[in-house]
């Protein structure tokens, strides 16, 4: 009997030493990281978010709104240098194994990489699958002889007639995307129309009467790899996950930067990050100037800014503040009123009431669909990059070095705090504003250095504010006690 071995996990290798002609991957190497910063990673880490909606969001099973969904999707996502996306794509995957190997999400990371690896199978040529088999063929799938085929010849027919009947019935009723049906089409019957694999790695293809088993080893149709490689790699996944768990502790102490960047990544049940935060209280439009110097995150305090100074965001921006607002207390009653009058140096009110107000209404939920926007997360802002001079929304991390520098000099800032600040914003955009956070809040009690969502920064922040107003009633109270014994004493 055939027994697979799992591939040894090898060292790091040199993007320029790697070969990145095809896409089908099993990432079995992790590349070096010096060509790349968290910001990407992060970014690339999404690529599974995508495939997650597409799979949900489908109707049933059809396979053509998959594969539609799925090539949406992954548009954004490719680069113009195809070596540098598929570099992209295999840090994202190695990192995100060591974030997931003790996640409660790691079979949903396992499921979504099979997911992807599936449709890619599909998708590639014949030339490419072959080379893929070829190049990964340690894992147990093997050409089928001659001699073999000759010898299993009337058995092979029966799966590949059954085969054969099926994809007629799925081309007469329509049901095949036209992308890939060369690659689904089965070869002329011969030995190269099957491959092998022991048969304890397929038992639901053994199950479905998909092979032939002959002395511990099935033979299977080509045509039927996709399924093979997707649960030979759910197994090779799990086995590298358990390994990269094993290895974690060490792994905390080499690289803490590493972990740093972990701590950014959003759950993977809302990758976007779009949750709402716990409102503590209703915030009212004259509380929001002086909430701005004191619980603001960069990105908030900047379109604040900018509102004020020019009466007037463009429609991003406008949507961004607004969820922020929003998410921190601010009401419908109340936002109409502020906005309207920010609004007033630029656009009557008879205006701002015909162009403007619908997109306040509608993130209230008052119009459209009848759903109520929420704050963005971090990494959904810093996706929405200004194209315009006019544009503030985003992040401001993300900023040329002197144009932040000159906004942080702005807000009074200490300079150490804020060459440091220039400095972690290369490395990871999230710490950066952590490193702001703690400027604002020299005495704060937690170990809050990492942000990932404005609407946290302010919740952290109002938190320190009444953790300190309640150290100031207990010191009242303490004076208070203090005078009405000497008063006591004296009588």
């Amino acid at each position: 009997m055939q027994v697979i071995k799992k591939p040894k996990l090898q060292q790091p290798v040199q993007l320029q030493d790697r070969d990145y002609r095809y896409k089908l991957s099993l990432y079995c190497s992790p590349p070096s990281l010096d060509h790349i910063n968290a910001s990407q990673i992060e970014h690339m880490c999404l690529i599974l978010k995508t495939i997650s909606d597409a799979k949900t969001n489908i109707s049933g099973n059809n396979k053509l709104e998959f594969d539609e969904a799925m090539r949406s999707g992954l548009v954004e996502f490719i680069n113009q240098s195809e070596e540098l996306y598929q570099y992209k794509d295999e840090c994202s995957h190695f990192l995100l194994r060591l974030a997931m190997c003790t996640s409660d999400d790691r079979d949903w990371f396992i499921q979504q990489e099979i997911n992807l690896l599936k449709y890619r199978l599909e998708q590639a040529t014949a030339a490419e699958t072959q080379s893929f088999l070829q190049q990964y063929s340690e894992f147990g799938w093997n050409p089928v002889s001659t001699e073999e085929f000759d010898q299993y010849k009337d058995s092979l027919n029966y799966i590949y007639n059954e085969k054969k009947q099926r994809q007629e019935k799925t081309k007469t009723a329509g049901n095949i995307n036209i992308k890939s049906k060369a690659n689904l089409n089965i070869k002329p019957f011969g030995n190269d129309t099957f491959i092998k694999i022991a048969f304890q790695e397929v038992p639901y293809l053994v199950m479905r009467k998909k092979v032939v088993v002959q002395k511990g080893v099935a033979y299977i149709l080509r045509s039927d790899i996709a399924d093979v490689v997707a649960e030979t790699y759910r197994s090779y996944l799990q086995f590298t996950l358990d390994a990269v768990r094993e290895e974690k502790e060490r792994l905390k102490m080499q690289f803490p930067d590493i972990y740093d960047f972990f701590a950014t990544l959003p759950k993977c049940n809302n990758p976007l990050g779009n949750a709402t935060t716990k409102v503590q209280g209703r915030v009212g439009p004259l509380e929001i100037a002086p909430l701005s110097k004191t619980s603001f995150p960069l990105c908030m305090r900047v379109m604040h800014d900018t509102l004020v100074q020019t009466g007037k965001l463009k429609h991003e921006g406008r949507l961004q503040f607004s969820t922020f607002l929003k998410g921190i207390g601010f009401v419908y009653e109340d936002a109409i009123v502020y906005w309207k009058q920010m609004f007033s140096k630029k656009v009557s009110g008879a205006d701002f009431d015909k162009d403007y107000s619908y997109t306040f209404r509608h993130t209230y939920g008052l119009e459209g669909k009848a759903t109520s926007y929420s704050p963005y997360a971090c990494l959904k802002i810093q996706q929405k990059i200004p194209n315009a001079i006019e544009q503030v929304h985003g992040c401001p991390y993300m900023w040329e070095s002197d144009k932040l520098q000159q906004k942080l000099q702005s807000l009074n800032i200490d300079q150490f705090v804020i060459e440091d600040m220039l400095v972690t914003s290369k490395i990871s955009m999230n710490v950066a504003c952590g490193k702001h956070f703690a400027f604002l809040h020299p005495k704060n009690r937690t170990n809050f250095t990492v942000v990932n969502h404005p609407n946290q920064f302010y919740e952290q922040s109002r938190s320190h504010y009444r953790y300190l107003e309640s150290l100031d009633k207990v010191d009242n109270n303490n004076n208070n006690n203090n005078n009405n014994n000497d008063s006591q004493q004296q009588q």
